[in-house]
Order: C-alpha cells, then sequence, then structure tokens
C-alpha cells in the first residue's frame, strides 16, 4: 500500500476479450497500460488473476476501480447480470479484497465508467444534465441530472438498446438491439465485397466517396442514433450529449446525428418553440475513459 501523499489508482477495464489495467492520478493521467487476454471462464480463475494483477500493483496504489460489462448494483457493490461475466453475477468479493489489501475498491457498470470520465475532465465536464452514448458492437449511454449519475431503481438506467425504435417490426427488430456499429461496417463491407478484415477505415472512405448503398446504410444508423437522443431530450431536457465509441473519432458521424437531430425538432413547430436541441459532441477521452472513470468513485 501507498502513501497517503500518493494519487494513484489501479483502474481495471474487463472486457469480454481483453482485461486492460492502467494507473491512473487524480487528474486523471493514464500511464502504465497493460493489457491481458480474458480467458478466465469461472469465477475461480477470474480471482485468482484479478489478485495477480493488483499484486504487481499493490505498493503504488491507494485504490482500485473495475470497469465490467453488466448491471452493477452499486449499494451493494456486486454485479446483478453480465452476459460475459455470469460467474460472477451476485458474488461478493470486493470486501474481501479491500480488507486483504488495505485499499478500497469500487465497481461500475463499462458505460458508467466511461461516462464519469468524461464528467471528470472531457466534454461532459461543467455540464449538469448531460448523457453520453456509446457506439460500439451494441449501444450503451449514461445519464448526469443534476451533476448525479442517475442508476435508476433497479441499476439499468441508460439501456437505450431496448427502446422501441419501429413498432411495426417484430420480435428483437422493434428496438435498438441491433443498432451496432460493427454489424453496419460488416454489412457495407459485404455489400461492396471489401477485403477482409472488415474496417471503419475502409467503410468510412466508401462513405466519404458517396458510395450510395454505404452512405445510405450509415444514414441510417445515425437517424436512429439521433431518434434515440430525442426520445431521451423529451423527457430529461439535456444540455449535451457525448458520443463514446471508435466511430465517434469520425466527424461525420457528429455532422449527420446533429443534421437527422434537427430534422425532428424542426418538423414539429411546437416541438421546436418547447424543445432545446441538445449539443451533441464527441467523447475526448475515447480509449482510455473506461479505465479513468473506474477510479472517479475513489478520487
Amino acid at each position: 500500500m501507498m502513501g497517503e501523499d500518493k494519487k494513484n489508482f489501479l483502474a481495471i477495464d474487463i472486457g469480454g476479450t481483453f482485461i486492460k489495467t492502467a494507473l491512473v492520478d487524480e487528474q486523471g493521467l493514464v500511464t502504465d497500460r497493460q493489457e491481458i487476454e480474458n480467458k478466465f471462464a469461472d469465477k475461480e480463475s477470474f480471482l485468482e488473476g484479478l489478485t495477480q494483477i493488483i499484486e504487481q500493483n499493490v505498493h503504488q496504489i491507494s485504490g482500485v476501480g473495475l470497469s465490467i460489462p453488466g448491471v452493477v448494483d452499486v449499494k451493494r457493490q456486486v454485479i446483478v447480470s453480465s452476459a460475459r461475466l455470469a460467474y460472477l453475477e451476485n458474488v461478493e468479493f470486493l470486501d474481501e479484497l479491500a480488507g486483504k489489501y488495505q485499499v478500497p475498491f469500487v465497481i461500475e457498470n463499462d458505460g458508467n465508467c466511461a461516462a464519469l470520465a468524461e464528467k471528470r475532465c472531457g466534454n461532459l465536464k461543467g455540464v449538469a444534465n448531460g448523457a453520453m452514448i456509446v457506439l460500439g458492437t451494441g449501444l450503451g449511454a449514461a445519464v448526469f441530472v443534476q451533476d448525479q449519475l442517475v442508476h435508476g431503481a433497479h441499476f439499468v438506467a441508460g439501456e437505450p438498446s431496448f427502446m422501441v425504435l419501429d413498432d411495426s417490426a417484430t420480435g428483437r427488430a422493434k428496438t435498438a438491439a441491433d443498432l451496432s456499429v460493427t454489424e453496419m461496417v460488416k454489412q457495407i463491407s459485404l455489400h461492396l465485397q471489401l477485403p477482409e478484415p472488415y474496417t471503419g477505415q475502409a467503410v468510412f472512405k466508401q462513405i466519404q466517396e458517396g458510395e450510395p448503398f454505404a452512405v445510405g446504410e450509415f444514414n441510417h444508423f445515425c437517424r436512429h442514433v439521433a431518434t434515440i437522443i430525442y426520445n431521451i431530450q423529451t423527457i430529461l431536457d439535456l444540455e449535451q450529449v457525448v458520443i463514446g465509441g471508435g466511430i465517434s473519432r469520425q466527424p461525420l458521424l457528429i455532422e449527420k446525428i446533429n443534421e437527422s437531430l434537427l430534422e425532428y425538432f424542426e418538423s414539429d413547430p411546437l416541438a421546436h418553440r418547447t424543445m432545446t436541441m441538445p449539443l451533441v459532441v464527441a467523447a475526448r477521452l475515447y480509449n482510455d475513459a473506461n479505465l479513468v472513470g473506474a477510479v472517479v468513485p475513489l478520487i
């Protein structure tokens, strides 16, 4: 354990494929990044691997923050449900680790971690009422109301993938569950017979060059994201929405979402006079967001 004058925290971002770790200071500076393959298939092997990571850093840290894909009961500090970490559901392991290493441990949903990072030192800093939407393999979100992260009564606030987008469809297709950057890239690549491995860079080249199918799929994707933002805005009246995920580095994405969102606001004169369109911007922290956000509750 380090002295009280030290200000480094160990951040652990647990993904389905890789586990990323880093040291993060109170200003959000990230150092000593490491990455290992997540081969753990049960509670015992996971806790053994986690212990090894902590042991390597325990003498230079003041606390440990974990970012995980799943629903987290932040009051009990346990994972309620997780498709990738089902073997840890309702397992209370943090108190034991905190007692062993004499430093505090916290755990939070990965989407919330990204938002907490943007709130502390990114593009949600100073925004009392805002949201972050993360676009990737799936769709995630986190909302701040009066500077407080909203978890909800059952800790599942910020799950827009369950939002109904097309009531005329059937089953899963009704919702935003299939709104996926990965799937969009795949479908465009297959249609245009682009070489594998399929990449966002290759697809965006086609979009920027005006290839009709690619542009159509991209516009459809952005329209759905704008629909989600508009629906959230009708309830929460936000100031700003930050878009995260690797695709958010593409200025065209933010431009098109704003364009589609403006169309919604201007389609109804009363809505246009009554509501205020939130500012939609790209995230600032990108790949470090989960790591920084994992330790924000400790800072």
